[in-house]
């Protein structure tokens, strides 16, 4: 599997590229604005494209002149399967953390890393996970073993790639930390925790926050928040988000030592990913206002709440509830 398009394995053509730039937002695009967020395929491929998708009904075309708009018809019988498609990251991602979560003998901490996290791989890449592994657990103890080949049989399975598994011990970690390797700084940079202790609680030590915080009190207010906004702003435009919103807990002023900062925010258009590379963007972002705040910190897309709120039960009454709480910064 490509994992930098993941949607590939079942739909590499162009009109894979377009479907998944469509299924990422609500709003209408030119031909030319999807042939720039597709990223592949000339502006006439697209178009060509564009119009083929159009012919089966499965994307709506608009006259907005001198342009022509398109959307995806989320009403075609086939739009569920491309909204999937467009989610194969978090399926992978439940995967790993399910089949972690069956382990007779836990990991410290498991997560995945390189370019499946980054979203910028190819059709050959590993996939890259870290394991650590508990100090009286020894490397060659049988029932550990089978654990990794199992996950490796998982993810080939999964997704036609290797798997490859850093097996690392829990008491060389602080070897590891002050080494300082390059394989560190891309797990810190990187890593998407599937198990175990978070991965920079497991290498930091536990956090002293600087600012109100989970397990701190008082928990962050909207007036904490705002004191913060030039700074928060400033890490969510490297990231291409505008338009911050708070929302859950502190929205409601209903936060306590226990709760996380929920932020709403806008992708630009004008650089939104697919696939894995646009939940690899969000990742990151969560990380670096995480590291900011001294809080945990999970932000959602507005565009991607509306889209895809149908495929739960209960999505279009959380995406409401998440529109009728927010706040702006």
């Amino acid at each position: 599997m490509d994992v930098s398009r993941a949607y590939s394995a079942v739909a590499p053509t162009v009109e894979g590229d377009v479907l998944m730039v469509l299924a990422g937002t609500t709003q209408p695009l030119s031909g030319r604005r999807v042939a720039r967020l597709a990223q592949r395929g000339s502006v006439a491929a697209v178009a060509k494209a564009l119009d083929r998708l159009v012919r089966q009904g499965v994307v709506l075309r608009q006259e907005a002149p001198p342009a022509l708009l398109y959307t995806l018809n989320r009403q075609h019988v086939a739009a569920p399967a491309v909204e999937l498609l467009a989610l194969i990251r978090i399926e992978l991602l439940e995967r790993l953390r399910q089949a972690f979560s069956t382990w007779g003998v836990p990991p410290v901490h498991a997560s995945l890393f390189g370019s499946a996290a980054r979203g910028d791989g190819d059709l050959d890449s590993d996939i890259d996970i870290f394991v650590v592994r508990p100090s009286d657990v020894d490397a060659e103890d049988t029932s550990w073993d089978a654990q990794l080949r199992d996950i490796g049989d998982g993810v080939l399975a999964w997704t036609g790639n290797r798997a490859g598994v850093i097996d690392f011990a829990e008491r060389d970690i602080g070897q590891m930390r002050d080494g300082n390797p390059p394989v560190l700084q891309e797990l810190l940079r990187d890593a998407v925790d599937l198990a175990g202790t978070p991965l920079r609680e497991l290498l930091e030590g536990p956090r002293v926050p600087e600012y109100p915080c989970k397990m701190a009190s008082p928990p962050y207010t909207i007036s904490d928040l705002r004191s913060r906004r030039a700074d928060i702003e400033s890490v969510a435009a490297r990231h291409h988000a505008t338009n911050i919103r708070v929302i859950g807990s502190a929205a409601r002023d209903e936060a306590d030592e226990l709760s996380d900062i929920d932020l709403m925010v806008d992708m630009d258009p004008e650089h939104t990913l697919t696939g894995f590379a646009y939940f690899g963007e969000l990742d990151r972002l969560e990380k670096e206002l995480t590291a900011l705040l001294r809080c945990d910190v999970d932000v959602v897309d507005a565009a991607g709440i509306s889209a895809n709120a149908h495929l739960l039960s209960s999505g279009a009454r959380v995406r409401d509830n998440m529109m009728r709480d927010a706040i702006a910064l």
